[in-house]
């Protein structure tokens, strides 16, 4: 029989160990080539990314070049929808070089695609591409901004190059230290500005944008809210086409009370057109808590702007406090010829829960008693001449609402002031209802 010679028998038990050492060379190797694949394509990304780092600066340095690659010019032909949808979608590209190259062609194109760039930021269902698209969109425009921005704030006739200043300027007109104001919100809320210029629509949701932003930076960030904050809220409700919701509301009412709405009061070029914008907000002032506005009308000594409101208010409220105020304020800056609008209220018997009533045992204050006051009040006369037992006469609102009750156990003094009431409505020659009085019985006929 053959035999292995002696040589290969003693080698035999190590032929599995030889194999094993085989193959973890055999691995080590293969981890080696992914690693050296690995570094190959980071170098190349690199080098891509230095390649746009050189162009980029290669434009800065010269801006001939710059001008010469980014078709900006109106003899350049317009970008496809083809073009411009290709580079958007690679600014999500799983190589890095792919998206790095993206950007830097979004940002040759510039202005071009500014639109696109901002719908993909959007709404782009990429989440990479929402995030470079926002990027490179914030780079152009921050690119060019400060350029057009030195040329408009010196007087030069750009306003076309600012989104919304046509729209901003019909409302406030044209001052130097408004372009100031006009620039800082437009750095600040370049998208709310880009809404001036388009629909009612695009207005109106642009500016929940603003408002739920502003919400955040006060209530969740604790900062101080800012003149900017103040006058692109204002800005865009002074649009009649746009619904001013709940939280826009509020938010101006709450703006106006902060430290930047005296720096606009205060400011001698801004005063005036600050006050005629929230003057267009306040005739257009919702009238479900017309009780908060209307306070911070009187207060400002906003005239005109108070009654009419209050007496939308008056007319139009529901809660019983509004419909109070919207009479308080027309008997602080109503007319004479105003009384006829107040008449129908003279017979509301309706009461205000929350109006506390000047001392205990006294009635709630009725709306019949707040139109009296009023009507008192257009014609000249002090309230405590008319006899309101305990009256508050204010300087800024007129009177306190709270304060026109009377003693439960005395109706007699409310029959007295209605009394004295109806001799000045008639001296003024006023329509008012006939009293209406119960006819006398008839005489019993004699009896024979």
């Amino acid at each position: 029989m053959f035999s292995a010679p002696a040589r290969l028998r003693r080698l035999a038990p190590l032929r599995p160990r030889g194999f094993a050492l085989l193959a973890l060379q055999w691995g080590s190797a293969r981890r080696l080539l992914v690693g050296l694949l690995l570094v190959g394509s980071l170098l190349a990304g690199l080098a891509c990314q230095a390649s746009a780092q050189a162009v980029e600066q290669n434009n800065q340095n010269n801006p001939a070049a710059a001008d010469a690659d980014a078709p900006a010019s109106d003899a350049e032909p317009p970008l496809s929808d083809a073009e411009v949808a290709e580079v958007i979608g690679r600014l999500g590209s799983p190589r890095f070089a792919d998206r790095e190259d993206a950007m830097v062609r979004a940002r040759q194109w510039g202005n071009r695609i500014l639109p696109e760039l901002r719908a993909a930021a959007a709404n782009h269902e990429n989440a990479e591409v929402r995030s470079r698209a926002k990027f490179v969109y914030s780079q152009i425009v921050e690119g060019d901004f400060d350029a057009r921005a030195e040329a408009f704030l010196a007087g030069n006739d750009l306003g076309d190059a600012f989104p919304g200043w046509d729209y901003v300027s019909s409302l406030m007109g044209d001052k130097p230290e408004l372009r100031e104001v006009f620039v800082a919100t437009s750095r600040r809320y370049p998208q709310l500005m880009e809404s001036f210029d388009g629909g009612a629509r695009e207005r109106t949701l642009e500016l929940e944008h603003v408002v739920h932003q502003i919400q955040h930076k006060m209530r969740d960030l604790r900062e101080v809210p800012t003149r900017e904050d103040l006058l692109a809220t204002l800005w865009g409700i002074a649009d009649p086409n746009v619904l001013i919701s709940d939280e826009a509301q509020g938010l101006v009412l709450s703006l106006l009370r902060k430290a930047a709405a005296n720096e606009l009061r205060k400011n001698a070029q801004l005063r005036e057109p600050f006050l005629g914008v929230v003057g267009m907000w306040m005739r257009r002032s919702p009238v479900a808590g017309a009780e908060q506005t209307l306070a911070l009308s009187m207060q400002w000594e906003m005239a005109e702007e108070s009654r009419v409101l209050g007496m939308r208010a008056a007319y139009e409220a529901r809660d019983v406090a509004d419909v109070h105020a919207g009479l308080q304020a027309v008997a602080r800056f109503g007319k004479p010829s105003d009384v006829p609008f107040v008449l129908p209220f003279l017979d509301d018997l309706r009461e205000d829960p929350n109006a506390r009533p000047p001392a205990e045992g006294w009635t709630p204050v009725r709306t019949s008693e707040v139109a009296t006051a009023t009507i008192a009040k257009l014609y000249g006369v002090p309230l405590d001449e008319l006899g309101f037992p305990a009256v508050q006469e204010h300087p800024k609102i007129g009177f306190a609402i709270e304060s026109l009750g009377f003693p439960a156990e005395k109706p007699e003094l409310r029959q007295a002031v209605s009394d004295k009431l109806r001799k000045l409505m008639i001296e003024h020659k006023h329509v008012i209802a006939p009293r209406i009085t119960r006819p006398s019985p008839p005489e019993a006929p004699e009896t024979p």
